[in-house]
């Protein structure tokens, strides 16, 4: 045994009384007890300071409720884009990182079916009209940028036309090449 555990176990066996509680005496006061008016004057002091941390307690929630009014009256008075662009685009993205981009508005408007599609963006096909029109204002594309992006939107359905014939074209091949010989005599 090392000496820590010998020493820890001579303690615990000692015949050392050990008080768990307190006994009568140390339940009497000191003092006599408080005369009527020392009990009618604590009393007082209670229930004031009860009714200032109330008063305290209301003046803090005026002051609450009056920040929350004075943001809803900032936010309303912007335009509904910025509202709906704050609240669903600034959550996940930074806004130097959106002040560097700039689309047209059907660009803004099929970034924004992205998000939708790909990232689940919560925003409805109304919201993305709003927020794209107001990007658009916010940040135009101009001049030869703004030209290739409406030619890229332009060849994109072309694209799709293009890949479903080919798509049907090659459907088409393949089943004729699998098709056995027909023989007519």
């Amino acid at each position: 045994m090392t000496r820590g555990a010998c020493a820890l176990l001579v303690w615990l066996c000692s015949p050392v009384p050990v008080l768990a509680e307190m006994d009568a005496e140390q339940y009497q006061s000191r003092e006599g007890a408080p005369t009527a008016e020392e009990r009618e004057r604590l009393r007082a002091e209670i229930a004031a300071e009860r009714e200032a941390a109330r008063r305290r307690e209301a003046a803090e929630q005026a002051e609450r409720e009056a920040a929350r009014q004075r943001r809803q009256a900032i936010e309303a008075a912007q335009p509904a884009g910025r509202r709906l662009y704050e609240r669903r685009c600034l959550g996940c993205h930074a806004p130097e990182a959106l002040a560097r981009t700039q689309h047209t508005r059907p660009g803004w408007y099929l970034t924004i079916a992205r998000m939708r599609w790909l990232n689940g963006a919560a925003v409805s096909a109304k919201e993305a009209r709003v927020i794209s029109g107001y990007l658009t204002r916010q940040q135009p594309l101009e001049g030869w940028q703004r030209l290739a992006e409406y030619g890229l939107i332009a060849l994109l359905p072309l694209g799709l036309a293009g890949g479903g014939y080919g798509g049907y074209r090659w459907y088409r091949r393949r089943v004729n090449r699998h098709r056995a010989p027909t023989t007519s005599t």
